[in-house]
């Protein structure tokens, strides 16, 4: 049996892009959108396959931006993810709870900041004029993974035990 490198590891543990597409249900394009924007930023191609690798929680954002789409675009999206890295915080939004006010003029963001006190603290990302009150919920991160898992069991382009391995909480 032949050693292998950190490195090796490391990307027995990733996704290829082919795995990315299927599992998050998303396009090429939208992909390529991600990465340029620094939204989500695969690792840069390895010398001998020459792919992009994507770890388990970027499979899991992309899946949680796709719900975020359902009400939001792309660009409002970005808005979001830059506001939180401007402002010092984690910049993931798979686990963030936003509250969306539509009206004519555009949309508003509001995150709901995770406090454990009585009040929730809610703090604008976006936007200018107040509107409707819309609540946008990513669905809850249980939910996201098991719908991957979902995803990847009928897939015909992911490898079941490949799948499972990639996935477990390494020590």
């Amino acid at each position: 049996m032949t050693p292998t490198s950190a490195s090796d590891t490391a990307l027995q543990q990733t996704f290829t892009r082919q795995e990315v597409l299927a599992l998050t249900k998303t396009s090429a394009w939208r992909l390529g959108y991600l990465a340029q924007t620094g939204i989500v930023v695969p690792t840069p191609p390895d010398a001998n396959s020459g792919q992009l690798a994507y770890t388990w929680e970027q499979v899991v954002e992309i899946r949680a931006i796709n719900a975020l789409r359902r009400n939001l675009s792309l660009q409002t999206i970005r808005k979001i993810v830059d506001f939180l890295r401007s402002s010092g915080f984690d910049a993931q939004l798979k686990d963030k709870h936003l509250v969306v006010l539509n009206d004519d003029a555009g949309d508003e963001v509001g995150w709901i900041m995770p406090d454990w006190s009585e009040m929730p603290q809610v703090m604008k990302v976006t936007g200018k004029n107040v509107g409707q009150f819309v609540m946008v919920a990513i669905p809850p991160l249980c939910h996201l993974i098991d719908d991957l898992w979902q995803t990847a069991r009928i897939s015909n382009v992911i490898e079941l035990e490949s799948f499972r391995q990639r996935v477990q909480p390494t020590d």
